[in-house]
């Protein structure tokens, strides 16, 4: 048996223990809400039936919200906590995986000069170049003379321009239209 199944076991006995004691104290709130109205048709002195009738509805009403916060709310909240923490694991488990290729740092946003630095700081570089046009024909010298230097060793990896991927990246990743990648991609190129 693994931890998932011993934990589902748990939860569902958990539930039904909630739900057999919450029933029994709404019974006998219940049964002491009875006996209040009872009581008081028939005595003369009314704080007794009036203890009756106010502790048995506490009874009814705490059990009733117990079984409502147990069964409801705390499923709920439990339900968003497990899927909140397997996401958390995800990405850990991601990050783990990406640092032991050696990755040390992934950037969405970045300005050309900030790229430059970093290829500057670091001894290998293996770089995705989709749509850096630009970059290259600006730093094209310097990136020269970091790799004539013996500092650098880098590695490009280019999108083809004829690949079945590249409509699926230019829509999701890029916001642009499959042909304007496409072109991009061949003035890096080229």
């Amino acid at each position: 048996m693994n931890l998932k199944s011993i934990l589902e076991e748990a939860k569902k006995v958990h539930s039904l223990y909630i739900i057999i004691a919450t029933m029994i104290v709404a019974f006998v709130g219940i049964i002491m809400i009875i006996c209040g109205f009872k009581g008081s048709v028939d005595s003369k002195p009314l704080i007794f039936p009036y203890l009756l009738l106010n502790l048995g509805g506490l009874l009814v009403f705490g059990s009733t919200y117990t079984f409502i916060n147990e069964l409801y709310l705390k499923k709920k909240f439990t339900k968003h906590l497990q899927l909140f923490l397997e996401q958390a694991i995800d990405k850990a488990t991601f990050s783990r995986a990406i640092s032991d290729y050696g990755i040390s740092n992934v950037l969405r946003v970045f300005t050309r000069e900030d790229l430059l630095e970093r290829i500057k700081k670091s001894k290998n570089v293996l770089m995705l170049v989709i749509r850096n046009a630009e970059f290259f024909d600006v730093y094209c010298p310097e990136l020269f003379e970091l790799i004539k230097s013996n500092n650098l060793k880098m590695q490009l990896l280019f999108l083809n321009p004829n690949s079945k991927v590249l409509p699926i990246v230019a829509r999701k990743f890029l916001s642009t239209t499959p042909e304007q990648l496409s072109a991009r991609s061949k003035q890096v190129v080229m």
